[in-house]
């Protein structure tokens, strides 16, 4: 399967530690035959706080997903990576950041 952005979506800048949580979700995705759809990395309009802005968040396209792979994929990347990521469901994409403050 594939990683890609949608256009306008910007990948510059992203860490390390998002790039990684990429390529976990690239995996999960995979066992549905989805691709990752990156819809937001450090583009925006996000809230002024926004993990975004600094490498360390990302969105996620789901709405190429049924609502069961959705549950799935967000337990699944939850459980991948760990108590330092943050993976939130919204309706039609994963917000997933890295936050190791928590």
């Amino acid at each position: 399967m594939a990683i890609s952005l949608k256009h306008g979506a910007r990948a510059q800048g992203l860490s390390n530690e998002i790039m990684l949580a990429i390529m976990v979700a690239e995996g999960i995705f995979a066992r549905w035959n989805k691709d990752v759809i990156i819809t937001s990395g450090t583009d925006g309009p996000h809230s002024n706080q926004s993990l975004h802005y600094t490498g360390h968040a990302v969105d996620l396209r789901s709405r190429h997903l049924t609502k069961d792979q959705k549950s799935a994929v967000s337990h699944l990347l939850s459980e991948a990576l760990g108590d330092q990521y943050d993976v939130v469901a919204e309706p039609d994409h994963f917000h997933v950041e890295f936050d190791p403050r928590k």
